[in-house]
């Protein structure tokens, strides 16, 4: 049921891969409540230990990535990237320092010497930044449309 959850991101290994982490915590956890507490067990009711699940999909899925986005960015389904991608971009503007869009959303933009452009039409949202000299100097977003932004430009010397 939960690797059902990640399908969703297109992502075989990491669907499997999520599959199997989610399934050793909690396969450990019940194995060690079922051997060491099953008397306890028996006596408490059972909805505690079958909302555990639930409450760490919400965690992982939500509040995780709300919280902490920088640091969930490579850790969460493709579909939530593309939440954190969609509400991140808009704080930056014209001007703000490469390292600083980096930190922000780690492994995303990667560019060579300080240079180059990304954009990407997701579900509902498109976007493009470009960058000089490790600084921003272009950047436009907003919902998706039917055309995309034009990317190009040519490469001014830093100063």
């Amino acid at each position: 049921m939960i690797g059902w959850g990640f399908l969703m991101s297109n992502n075989f290994l990491g669907v499997f891969l999520d599959a199997f982490v989610c399934g050793l915590i909690f396969g450990l956890t019940f194995h060690l409540l079922w051997n060491k507490k099953r008397n306890e067990i028996k006596e408490i009711h059972l909805i505690p230990i079958l909302t555990l699940p639930i409450l760490f999909l919400f965690v992982y899925l939500y509040a995780f990535p709300k919280l902490l986005p920088s640091i969930a960015y490579n850790a969460v389904p493709q579909y939530v990237r593309h939440d954190i991608l969609k509400n991140t971009i808009p704080k930056f503007k014209v001007g703000d320092e490469l390292s600083e869009l980096q930190k922000a959303l780690p492994g995303e933009f990667e560019f060579e010497d300080c240079y180059g452009n990304r954009g990407a039409m997701l579900e509902n949202f498109q976007y493009v930044i470009e960058v000089n000299c490790c600084k921003i100097v272009r950047i436009e977003y907003g919902p998706r449309q039917k055309n995309g932004y034009t990317m190009g430009g040519e490469r001014k010397p830093c100063s």
